[in-house]
């Protein structure tokens, strides 16, 4: 059955106010934790009344401080995977290799240019100090950021410099701004069937922006309380502050209906809706709230997680009373006390032995040894530094932060012990730093849906190595070199230079069309790793020599690693042009393969130089001996030709 419209505001003012009810518990926990944070932990007046010095060794903020590093990325690379494989529909390709590669792009560029990594931070310290952190996911037309109608038309009615105009915001938004359905229990919204996030506008920005109708009534309903000036902003003179009208504003809340996927304003001494509407067109792809939490303790069956100083909160006033105790002490000791007989002294005497100091003399008209006594005061007791030591150990053990990572030295009775402390404490900060990676991916599979919901086209800067990796991928899926460059191609622009020549421009033009589909999201695991730069550099220069010469390896990427490991902000123009590194290459083979070749060719020369050499040899003795056979030959035929007379005549002189 229909309900009317001041029905249906009624019932979502009653389900609003029960979720304030509900969160005031968790708003008066979080302020004590904020306060201990901040190093005020003496407000409870009853335990101040116990003692003279209150002293705070602020245990909690060391330990977040150790912890932040530890959890937060320094250098989140976003990796994009599709769900499908490239498939052919209606006789056109659809290519999700391609499309993920051009989505991942896209994304890393907004996370940077949104500063995602600094609002990230913050809702960390959130999560660390009370129970939660919130990032909240958005789209701002120029409407809701510039007023384009009536007398306000031109001027801010968004002053938030996070969120500019017609672009997507990420930004952390503070847990007091945020209400839920009192009736769900996931940590993370899944049964929520609605949220509601505060917002706090000037009047005239409300009746300027065109999304809120039903305003010519609407009033005021909220003071900034200003602790500097303790005192009510109606309280204030107006000759010293100005008019106390400057500070008056409108409260009101979004809430996010995703039963009717409807979003709704509303004031809550206010008998209209400023808004009822669909879910804008920037959540078609959005199941569930623009919204990410972020938690590290998990609790069963309730709204709202555990807190770490939840956990430790008693033992820090331990040892803040247990340090005011000691200080008391060394007070009482430092001021000495004594036992005087009656009369010993006149007042000026008296007053310089009770407030004397080195060179002061004391004089008495009696016997010296039995005029002043001085009380003695009996010693600290070592087991209260026993017991404050443990107390911070015990703190630190809750807390999952080592000796380590506070820069504090300890003893250990055996060799093992402190290797077995280091290894418990990164179990505890492994499985803290994977629930951070995913609320970061979560945070941006968010981004993406608003992205692809909202782009039309677009064009972002990219460097040689992203426009090889996607010519590469696109290569991978069309052999066709002339397609491959077509495509690749299309995506930049043509600079045409004074001398009239072309050139590329390196920024990628990309459409709704390149980047639709689903996909997979994941943060980089190293880029989520502690932040030390002394080990980081080691292990990825002892990683580097480990896998210089594996065939795995694309040593372009290797070095680009290694030069941001060392922070090196130019990398683009120290880097080589992979073309260029390919043509050294190639000369410096050749080279070589002639340096080794050389050695074979003069020994070749020289063998065939001795084979000539042998040849000839052959041939002029093979020449001598003709000869020899020719003249042996010659006498022979002379001597057959000899006459019977004078062979006879021969015969007889012989």
């Amino acid at each position: 059955m229909a309900i009317s419209a001041e029905q249906d505001l009624k019932n979502w003012k009653d389900r609003l106010s029960i979720s304030h009810r509900k969160f005031e518990l968790v708003k008066r926990d979080r302020d004590v934790y904020k306060r201990y944070y901040q190093g005020d932990q003496w407000h409870d007046m009853n335990i101040n009344k116990r003692f003279m010095d209150r002293t705070v060794d602020n245990v909690i903020f060391s330990n977040i401080r150790a912890v932040v590093p530890k959890l937060n990325s320094r250098n989140p690379k976003i990796f994009v995977e599709p769900t499908k494989k490239p498939y052919v529909k209606d006789g056109q390709l659809f290519d999700t290799t391609a499309s993920a590669m051009y989505l991942e792009a896209l994304l890393n560029y907004w996370y940077r240019v949104l500063d995602v990594k600094r609002e990230a931070r913050k809702a960390l310290y959130d999560c660390l100090i009370g129970h939660f952190g919130l990032m909240e996911i958005g789209y701002t037309f120029k409407t809701e950021k510039v007023a384009t109608k009536g007398k306000m038309k031109g001027k801010l009615i968004e002053v938030d410099e996070m969120i500019k105009e017609d672009s997507i915001f990420v930004k952390r938004r503070s847990p007091e701004d945020f209400r839920r359905d009192p009736e769900s229990t996931d940590h993370l919204l899944h049964d929520d069937r609605w949220i509601a996030m505060r917002w706090v506008r000037s009047l005239d920005d409300i009746k300027a922006n065109p999304r809120y109708e039903n305003t010519k009534w609407l009033k005021t309903n909220f003071q900034y309380d200003f602790d500097c000036l303790k005192a009510k902003p109606e309280d204030i003179d107006p000759s010293i502050n100005g008019d106390p009208e400057i500070w008056r504003k409108v409260e009101g809340w979004t809430i996010w209906d995703k039963k009717e996927r409807r979003r709704k304003d509303l004031v809550e001494n206010h008998d209209k809706w400023l808004s009822n509407e669909p879910y804008p067109k920037w959540m078609d792809n959005v199941d569930g709230f623009p919204i990410e939490i972020l938690y590290l303790n998990e609790n069963p069956d309730e709204q709202t997680p555990i807190s770490d100083i939840q956990i430790y909160k008693q033992s820090q006033d331990e040892i803040n009373q247990i340090g005011s105790m000691q200080m008391s002490h060394i007070r009482r000791i430092s001021e000495r006390r004594y036992l005087a007989n009656a009369n010993a002294f006149d007042d000026d005497e008296e007053r310089k032995l009770a407030n004397s100091y080195d060179g002061v003399v004391i004089k008495t008209n009696m016997d010296p040894n039995s005029a002043v006594v001085p009380l003695k005061d009996t010693g600290i007791s070592q087991d209260i530094y026993m017991v404050q030591r443990l107390k911070k150990q015990e703190i630190s053990e809750e807390a999952g932060v080592s000796p380590s990572e506070r820069q504090q030295t300890v003893k250990f009775e055996t060799a093992t012990e402190p290797a077995l402390l280091n290894q418990n404490t990164q179990f505890v900060r492994g499985d803290q730093r994977g629930l951070f990676e995913d609320f970061a991916g979560r945070v941006v599979r968010k981004m993406s849906f608003v992205i692809q919901s909202t782009t039309t086209n677009t064009s972002i800067p990219i460097d040689q190595r992203q426009f090889s990796e996607i010519g590469d991928l696109v290569a991978s899926q069309n052999p066709n070199m002339a397609a491959r460059q077509q495509q690749v191609m299309s995506k930049l622009d043509m600079i045409i230079t004074p001398d009239g020549s072309q050139m590329l421009n390196p920024w990628f033009n990309l459409s709704k069309e390149d980047i639709k589909g689903q996909y997979n999201f994941t943060i980089e695991m190293g880029s989520m790793a502690p932040v030390n730069d002394t080990q980081r550099r080691n292990d990825i220069m002892a990683l580097s020599e480990l896998l210089a010469n594996s065939p795995y390896i694309d040593q372009e990427e290797a070095t680009r690693r290694v030069l941001e490991a060392f922070d090196e902000k130019d990398i683009e123009r120290i880097m080589k042009d992979p073309e260029q590194v390919q043509a050294e290459s190639e000369q410096q083979m050749q080279a070589q393969m002639t340096a080794e070749m050389e050695p074979e060719v003069t020994r070749k020369k020289l063998d065939i130089m001795k084979n000539r050499e042998t040849l000839q040899s052959k041939e002029r003795i093979a020449e001598g001996q003709n000869q020899v056979a020719i003249f042996a030959a010659m006498m022979k035929g002379k001597k057959d030709k000899e006459t019977p007379d004078k062979k006879e005549k021969k015969g007889k002189k012989k």
